[in-house]
């Protein structure tokens, strides 16, 4: 948002009075600014520590060779990096429901994970 609020301040745009109230989409208000860092905060926060602890636990208690720790590491990471961008370009090319566009790939999503072999399911 920030690069948006200053393009738009170079190409001439002014900031939002009364008449032109408009503009005013282009900035972004602190307090929000803080409330997605306090949101998103838990989720770095889990993913620092497991990285911290998984490799400690590999390389002092499942006594692992420091080559094949960090491959069991980097496999993940870049698992990720080949899905993420996948799934965002499918969720992005979804048609609109009436419970959005998310909703029907979380409960898709979640059906298939619980059923996945960790005994989820009921079995």
């Amino acid at each position: 948002m920030a690069c948006i609020h200053w393009e738009g301040r170079a190409k001439g745009l002014e900031f939002p009075t009364a008449d032109n109230p408009v503009t005013g989409l282009l900035s972004t208000d602190l307090g929000i600014k803080l409330c997605y860092a306090f949101g998103g905060a838990p989720y770095q926060i889990t993913g620092s520590a497991l990285g911290f602890f998984l490799q400690m636990y590999l390389l002092d208690v499942a006594q692992l060779d420091p080559f094949n720790a960090s491959i069991i590491l980097f496999v993940g990471r870049a698992w990720d990096a080949v899905t993420d961008p996948t799934v965002g370009f499918l969720v992005s090319r979804s048609p609109w429901t009436r419970w959005g566009r998310m909703m029907p790939w979380c409960v898709g999503g979640r059906g298939g994970g619980g059923r996945g072999g960790r005994g989820g399911g009921g079995d």
